[in-house]
């Protein structure tokens, strides 16, 4: 017996057909110009985000560097403040008559007070009897001027005894030199007890409280 191995036929390859290649129709003038406008508008748009960006990024650093938050903490400048109220303040030694300022006090270096500015650096100031007057109109002899004649302006505080004594012997607010109340006058500590205070004192002023949200706004 002869064993025979059998050949396995190959099938029949046809030649491959060649794969036609898309034609593509050339873009027209119109179709040319919506594309680059498309490409316009997004160029334009990156840079606006970008443009955006950095300023966002430059005012979070302006926003660090020279704003603070603060909560109040107490009574003593209600009607205005009230306790909890949460305020933005602006780093500043720079402060008006009347603005309401944060600032450390001397012998509480960790703590800080809020309080509103009422005499001013170049304010005239005399005593009589434990009561400070205060006036920024520089009346001609303000010792020798009765109640009823005090000048416009003329602001009348009852203060400690040592505040008198350190007062005593000054004509006008110091330079750089600031006296603050809070504005509930009945329940606050302030420059009629602990004196006045130095520029150097002073944080910033008040620019804008943002909680209760009802309250949400500028405080004068």
């Amino acid at each position: 017996m002869i064993n025979r191995l059998s050949e396995k036929k190959e099938p029949h390859r046809g030649k491959a057909s060649a794969k036609k290649k898309p034609s593509h129709k050339p873009l027209s003038t119109q179709q040319l110009k919506k594309r680059q406008l498309k490409l316009q508008k997004q160029r334009r748009m990156r840079i606006i985000k970008n443009v955006l960006l950095a300023i966002l990024a430059l005012f979070s650093l302006w926003f660090l560097f020279n704003i603070r938050t603060h909560y109040v903490d107490g009574e003593s400048m209600m009607p205005t403040l009230r306790n909890k109220d949460r305020v933005l303040i602006a780093k500043t030694k720079k402060v008006d008559r009347y603005a309401i300022v944060t600032l450390k006090p001397k012998n509480k270096p960790n703590e800080m007070y809020i309080k509103r500015v009422i005499g001013m650096p170049g304010d005239v100031i005399w005593l009589d009897k434990g009561d400070l007057y205060i006036n920024h109109q520089i009346p001609k002899k303000p010792s020798s001027l009765k109640k009823e004649q005090l000048p416009d302006g003329t602001i009348k505080v009852k203060i400690d005894p040592l505040v008198s004594m350190e007062l005593s012997e000054k004509k006008k607010i110091p330079d750089e030199y600031y006296f603050v109340m809070g504005d509930n006058r009945n329940n606050s500590l302030d420059s009629r007890k602990f004196g006045l205070v130095n520029q150097s004192q002073i944080e910033g002023k008040l620019i804008l409280r943002y909680t209760p949200i009802n309250k949400l706004g500028l405080v004068n």
